[in-house]
């Protein structure tokens, strides 16, 4: 520790101009003697001066180029000892070439930072919004919307936002039995949820980064057809002469009156129907495969491949009920559903590993609650924003 407090005051003699010839061998002594982890302690202590925050772990590549010149720099103009007049301007300079590569380096690492990174300290929950896209192509962002606001009224169809700010279809007549089908989509970025009524009392609760297309009105239409890309939760209104389907990429899922969850994000590499009463039927037209599904249970669709499980409706429809929940969930399963609800991108710094973790919190908690349940178990997280991307940086602890 010592000898860093002196190498430290040699270089800011050094940027000050007051370092002696003398003291010039000494510094560059230091460049070409020290360990590996002496000088990278000297570039990470330069770096934390520029960066809030106790984990410079999201920087350790530039840290490793700065470091890797600094040694290829050292063995270019390593001295041969020589009885020369010139030896202390040798010193001199070979310092100053050193030095300047360590400056340049954290010069460039502290202009991207300085003008494109902010170190965040915490990161709001999501909120209820959606975009409705109606039949015509017009779109509406309804959280800029008012409570009991009608935004469309034709065809027999009336649309609303409601005093509870869900989004309400209601049939006023029969007049809407003519003409051709219109279809909108509602859908939800990172960060939103939405609920919505549809023209024929099913409920809809739409999770976070997902959308629903469906016809405006059920009436000119055999089949209620709905297309789902994410996540939602379906309460749906009995008609036996009018099934419900339910369309996501790889399957359709069919029923007559019901109350089910479909999770079909991209990421997740698999759909799971999880069924909380009545029944259904799930399709998989490619391999024309079919099964039934029993309140209590999932159908896991793994690119085709189906399997039944007992699911845990507590975990399942947690974010139904306004919870982060999980039981024995590996990290980068917590972390892509976290990702989803806070809008943030997440970035691993070595191996997640293989640990599980269980436990629930409310959605309505800031990011940081989170992650504070998340740090019980070694883990490290670093939150920045560059270029209006926030990102979580994720450590294990060493």
């Amino acid at each position: 520790m010592e000898k860093q407090n002196h190498i430290e005051t040699l270089y800011n003699r050094y940027l000050n101009g007051t370092m002696t010839d003398s003291e010039k061998k000494q510094l560059y002594d230091f460049f070409e003697t020290s360990s590996d982890e002496e000088l990278q302690e000297l570039i990470a202590d330069k770096l934390q001066n520029i960066v809030v925050s106790d984990n410079l772990d999201y920087l350790q590549p530039d840290m490793d180029r700065i470091f890797l010149a600094v040694r290829v720099k050292t063995a270019e103009t390593k001295i041969i000892p020589l009885q020369s007049r010139n030896r202390w301007l040798r010193y001199s300079g070979i310092a100053a070439i050193v030095i300047a590569i360590l400056l340049a380096g954290i010069y460039l690492i502290q202009r991207n930072f300085l003008s494109n990174t902010e170190i965040l300290t915490d990161v709001l929950p999501g909120r209820s919004s959606a975009t409705l896209t109606l039949a015509d192509g017009r779109k509406v962002r309804l959280s800029t919307v008012p409570n009991d606001t009608i935004l469309q009224d034709a065809g027999g169809t009336r649309i609303s936002k409601t005093s509870e700010g869900k989004l309400i279809y209601t049939i006023k007549d029969n007049k809407g039995s003519t003409g051709t089908v219109g279809f909108n989509t509602l859908s939800t970025a990172r960060g939103e949820t939405y609920q919505v009524v549809l023209p024929d009392g099913s409920h809809v609760w739409l999770n976070a980064g997902s959308s629903i297309e469906y016809p405006n009105s059920f009436q000119l239409v055999k089949q209620r057809r709905i297309r789902l890309i994410g996540e939602a939760y379906f309460e749906v209104a009995h008609n036996r002469a009018k099934p419900f389907i339910v369309s996501t990429e790889g399957q359709e899922v069919t029923v007559l009156g019901t109350q089910f969850n479909i999770n079909s994000y991209a990421d997740e590499g698999r759909t799971i129907t999880t069924l909380a009463q009545g029944s259904v039927r799930l399709d998989v037209p490619k391999s024309k495969k079919t099964m039934l599904l029993t309140p209590g249970h999932q159908i896991i669709n793994a690119m085709g491949r189906l399997s039944s499980q007992p699911a845990d409706l507590e975990v399942a429809l947690a974010w139904k009920e306004g919870r982060i929940y999980f039981k024995n969930a590996p990290l980068q399963q917590v972390l892509r559903e976290i990702s989803r609800w806070y809008n943030i991108e997440i970035e691993y710094h070595g191996n997640p590993g293989t640990k599980v973790f269980s436990g629930g919190i409310k959605r309505t908690a800031p990011l940081s609650e989170v992650l504070r349940v998340l740090e019980l178990s070694n883990l490290h997280f670093t939150l920045k924003k560059e270029n209006g991307i926030t990102t979580l940086i994720t450590a294990q602890e060493k």
